[in-house]
């Protein structure tokens, strides 16, 4: 370990163990004091458990911003060793800052039960413990995740089934399944660094393990965006040791999980056919295969796409946590008619936005270093735009700096990380969540003027 980051060790990280602890402690005490898992918007036991939560976090993002200014390459085996140990001081948390686990289990108790949560929504279940908790904005929404998300989600649910405990004992079952997918990520990047052998891939890392929205988000609170993303951390040792295909391969399994990385697929198969025609069309042809097979259990034609259709934009009241959002709250009470027009606005706004990144990175990307820096441009953009927005969206982004070469954009990743948890401290939703993507658009957009040798090569297609 260098000896500088041996100092921020002794400083400071006992502290952000111990500190990720006590947010999990507040959502036990959330729990007890309210003896009921069902998550009520805004009493005073939540408040109270956001509150320490969303400074726990911060304690945990400040050390991890500290780390990350000092960390070396001979420092990967402690950081990996460090951000395995976050997860497990993590994984004990309930649900407390979102209730979407029992809206998976509800998909997995489905799928247990023989019906297809692809179909009809939790409300088919029926009456009993795991609907009680699922939020009604999704109670008769099937689910609009990929394949690979909804095994996962069956998987659980037939633990819970055999258990005769479709909460509990799905739900524990359900949390290592995503934590495995953090660990699983944290191994894939670590993989990655040591191969790239670069500080810059070490500073990578560190975005990754020591981030505390990395260890809220996806292993306390269980989000199956781990998936998504131990998939792209999978795809940067892939294009590290220059196995285009492999990084193709898991690039694809990510989007089967959930689609929010789609363009990037498109853009690194693009990327291969410039390379070798030949070679493309064999894994993209590789990848229609696994989409077959895990879509096999589900597909009933294009009805299986229901849920997508439903959080794509179908339904003007799914939004949330957005620019949108917060001025559909402050325009549509003096001026209801604004509603529809100011949706469907930033709907198209936010689909042209992603398909002309998309379109710009498919004429420009030439490596992964350059697939990395349009995906965080692409994804920001979408974030900035589009109605539906959650703040575990921005864990999408830390495994593109793994493969990222200017440490101000690891830095402005790092940074967003923190600020998109610790905002739980505040009930201000959409305030909070809009003015941190507000923030990081604008320190994006300074970067993308100000750019520095490796950016203007980046631009010239070169990178």
């Amino acid at each position: 370990m260098s000896r500088g980051l041996k100092r921020v060790d002794e400083l400071s990280w006992r502290g952000a163990a111990l500190a990720t602890l006590l947010a999990v402690a507040a959502t036990w005490g959330r729990f007890g004091v309210e003896a009921s898992l069902n998550l009520v918007p805004n009493t005073p036991a939540i408040l109270a458990a956001r509150a320490v939560v969303g400074l726990a976090l911060l304690w945990v993002g400040l050390v991890a911003l500290r780390w990350f200014e000092q960390v070396q390459v001979e420092d990967l085996t402690g950081l990996r060793r460090a951000g395995l140990v976050l997860q497990l001081c993590a994984l004990p948390a309930l649900a407390l800052t979102s209730s979407d686990i029992f809206s998976n289990l509800a998909y997995g108790a489905l799928s247990a039960s023989g019906k297809n949560p692809c179909l009809v929504g939790p409300s088919a279940l029926g009456p009993g413990a795991v609907l009680a908790l699922v939020s009604p904005r999704w109670a008769d929404t099937p689910s609009a995740y990929g394949p690979i998300s909804n095994l996962l989600h069956w998987l659980a649910g037939d633990i819970g089934r055999l258990l005769d405990s479709p909460l509990w004992g799905a739900g524990v079952a359900y949390k290592l399944l995503m934590a495995g997918a953090t660990a699983g990520a944290i191994l894939c990047a670590a993989k990655a660094a040591r191969t790239l052998g670069t500080r810059a891939a070490a500073q990578g890392l560190a975005v990754i393990a020591l981030s505390p929205l990395f260890v809220w988000e996806l292993t306390a609170q269980a989000h199956n965006d781990a998936v998504m993303v131990c998939a792209l951390c999978a795809f940067a040792w892939a294009a590290a040791r220059g196995e285009d295909g492999l990084g193709a391969l898991a690039l694809g399994a990510g989007v089967l999980a959930k689609a929010g990385i789609a363009p990037l697929l498109l853009v690194w198969l693009i990327v291969m056919w410039r390379r070798s025609p030949v070679r493309a069309i064999g894994w993209a042809a590789a990848l229609a295969v696994l989409a077959l097979l895990v879509w096999a259990p589900f597909w009933a034609g294009w009805e299986t796409l229901r849920g997508v259709g439903a959080t794509a934009g179908v339904d003007l009241d799914r939004h949330t946590n957005s620019l949108q959002d917060l001025l559909n709250l402050i325009a549509t009470p003096v001026w209801p008619a604004i509603k529809a027009p100011l949706f469907r606005f930033f709907q198209y706004a936010s689909f042209a936005i992603v398909a002309g990144g998309t379109i710009w990175a498919a004429l420009r990307v030439r490596d992964a270093a350059g697939l990395a820096r349009a995906g965080i441009a692409i994804l920001l953009g979408y974030f900035l735009t589009t109605p539906w927005f959650e703040p575990w969206y921005a864990s999408w982004l830390l495994p593109l700096c793994l493969l990222e070469r200017d440490v101000r954009w690891q830095r402005l990743v790092a940074r967003y990380a923190v600020i998109s948890v610790v905002q739980y401290a505040l009930p201000l939703d959409p305030v909070t969540t809009v003015i941190g993507n507000l923030w990081i658009t604008f320190q994006w957009y300074k970067l993308w003027r100000e750019p520095d040798a490796s950016v203007k090569n980046f631009k010239a297609g070169v990178v």
